[in-house]
């Protein structure tokens, strides 16, 4: 049962990332809200907006849902209020001189009494406070209130409010007849309106000084004109984003980490503009895996350079069954992970940790802006390869080092 006034407020993202927001709440009332935007620093309201709820209705029950974009917010600390009942916690504003850009990546991410209870907080304090949240689909869970309360329930416990941003996955997609999304997925992550018209609000690209973010729905991809609309605009975003960093995130894979888990059609029609990029993040395949998009002969000669293919999932799934193939550099089952990315001007470091153990490192690598060389850490704990008991192989990642191994042999 929805209370009759809002109890969270999400936060999003504009097309600007450093000075656009999104606010998004629900109610069960349909009485006209008013939100207001409160510089701590000043004491005063810089912005009021009033909004008028739309009405849902999911198997979650009847709700108003709100979404209010502000632009062009000036740098500083602020508070949202919403009517006279909510306040959020602080979040900041950057200035465009700062010359790091945070971000906290989660895979598919199931919320399940299995899920430590601070997991999501001890995650975010091992990123940073003004990191950026990005997810790869699959928050919402089909039409049901469970995943999403107890993600708002995780999400009550970090101190500060924190653009969260993300692309539809399939548990995002009310399952029938077609393909329709979730109604309440365009309300909670309402996207910049910046994308290819048949993918407009579930496809769209976010700017900030350092990089582009570019989030693709791959979920929708049914016919020809599909592939060939997203591709257009997908090779087009790339070319604009100039010098920046260009960093990609979608739900289904190009280079799929799991047996089962292919996707023919999205690999031929977006693998060769994806070369543009810099790194690619997705998930679906319920594993963990890492790959530089190289040839064989170039890893046999230890050329690793962009762009680097990440498959993270954020739900340890033991029903997951990774391949490997000799272009792998990382993988991993049955562990649930979340990354840390940091975007600098000369560099790009990026982290993956354990969910329920963020201190701890599974993999790291950085790439160089100027020679797109990609280094990996060094001294990385042995990879987690846990099948289930139809699946077990505990060859598989033996048979890789052999393939590898032969390659060179034969130079």
């Amino acid at each position: 049962m929805l209370p009759d006034e809002p109890q969270f407020v999400q936060m999003g993202l504009g097309e600007n990332g450093l000075a656009d927001r999104t606010f998004s709440w629900s109610t069960a009332s349909p009485d006209t809200s008013l939100l207001r935007l409160i510089n701590i620093g000043s004491y005063k309201t810089d912005t009021v907006v009033r909004s008028v709820g739309t009405q849902v209705q999911t198997m979650g029950g009847e709700q108003y849902m709100h979404v209010v974009r502000l632009q062009q917010i000036n740098p500083g600390t602020y508070r949202v209020a919403i009517d006279s009942s909510f306040i959020s916690q602080p979040f900041r504003i950057s200035s465009p001189a700062d010359t790091t850009l945070l971000f906290a990546i989660f895979g598919d991410l199931l919320i399940s009494d299995s899920t430590d209870n601070n997991a999501i907080a001890n995650a975010i304090a091992i990123t940073n406070a003004n990191a950026n949240v990005v997810y790869t689909g699959n928050i919402l869970h089909e039409s049901t209130e469970q995943n999403l309360l107890r993600w708002q329930q995780k999400w009550s416990q970090v101190p500060q409010l924190m653009p969260q941003i993300g692309v539809p996955g399939s548990r995002d997609y009310d399952r029938g007849i077609g393909r329709v999304i979730d109604p309440r997925w365009r309300f909670r992550f309402p996207l910049p309106l910046n994308g290819p018209d048949r993918f407009l609000g579930t496809t769209a690209y976010v700017d900030f000084p350092l990089c582009r973010l570019i989030l693709i729905d791959t979920e929708t991809l049914e016919w020809l004109v599909d592939y060939t609309v997203l591709q257009t605009w997908l090779c087009r975003t790339l070319q604009d984003a100039g010098e920046r960093w260009k960093i990609v995130v979608m739900h289904h894979s190009v280079h799929s980490a799991s047996a089962g888990f292919d996707h023919p059609r999205l690999h031929a029609a977006l693998h060769p503009t994806l070369d543009a990029a810099d790194l690619i993040v997705s998930g679906n395949d319920l594993t963990y895996g890492r790959r530089a998009d190289i040839s064989l002969s170039d890893l046999i000669n230890e050329q690793h350079t962009v762009p680097v293919y990440v498959v993270l999932t954020s739900d340890s799934a033991e029903s997951a069954v990774p391949k490997c193939s000799p272009l792998d550099h990382r993988i991993g089952s049955n562990r649930a992970f979340f990354a840390t990315l940091s975007v600098e001007p000369s560099s790009l470091r990026f982290i993956t940790r354990y969910l329920n153990y963020p201190d701890s490192i599974y993999d790291a690598f950085t790439i160089d802006k100027t020679t797109k060389i990609v280094s990996e850490q060094s001294g990385l704990p042995e990879e987690v390869i846990e099948l289930p008991a139809p699946h077990a192989d505990s060859g598989l990642r033996a048979r890789r080092f052999e393939q590898l191994r032969a390659a060179r042999q034969s130079r």
